[in-house]
């Protein structure tokens, strides 16, 4: 008895592995490319670390995804761990900020590419000041092209609020762009 049901865990725990190994083939590299723009510049490492935790999270819970839309479910463990990890760099940056050197933007870009990479600097700055959810919502729609549908339920929230969200981060974005670029140019 005590061997066929270790042989019946070891086929589960095979078959798990394989239904994972298998999303990460489909899903992976949508995966990383979602958290490197959730995560912004300056963080690749960190959204590779993630895309690798999105997975083993998606082993222990695969029990509970319904087989209907792995994107979907992925999208959410994704949302979910890159919010708590720009929620934890928040804290660290806070609380010991005298301790911390800034994190560089990556600059593997031609020197002609200079001023991209500045004015993304820019924008991810401004968009780094909105409200968590703002964010995540303006990034999944905006940056990484997802419905309102595939947000609202990475979010786990309404359809409108995601509309909610997208319409407040797009007039905050612009006021602080406009306030911003009035400044570099010398206008009051």
């Amino acid at each position: 008895m005590r061997n066929v049901a270790a042989t019946k865990d070891k086929h589960e725990s095979t078959e798990r592995r394989d239904s994972v190994q298998s999303l990460y083939a489909a899903h992976g590299v949508y995966v990383h490319t979602l958290l490197l723009r959730l995560m912004g510049p300056g963080f690749r490492a960190e959204a590779e670390d993630l895309t690798q935790e999105v997975f083993v999270l998606a082993m222990k819970k695969l029990d509970a995804f319904d087989g209907k839309c792995a994107r979907g479910w992925l999208n959410s463990i994704a949302v979910g761990l890159a919010l708590n990890a720009r929620r934890v760099h928040w804290l660290r940056k806070r609380l010991f900020a005298a301790h911390l050197p800034a994190v560089p933007i990556p600059s593997n870009s031609p020197e002609e590419r200079a001023g991209d990479r500045e004015e993304l600097a820019v924008l991810y700055k401004l968009i780094d000041r909105l409200p968590p959810k703002r964010r995540m919502a303006f990034i999944l729609l905006e940056l990484h092209g997802l419905t309102p549908e595939e947000t609202a339920a990475a979010l786990s929230c309404s359809i409108q609020t995601i509309y909610n969200h997208r319409l407040l981060a797009r007039r905050e974005l612009l006021s602080r762009y406009a306030k911003l670029r009035g400044k570099n140019e010398g206008t009051p």
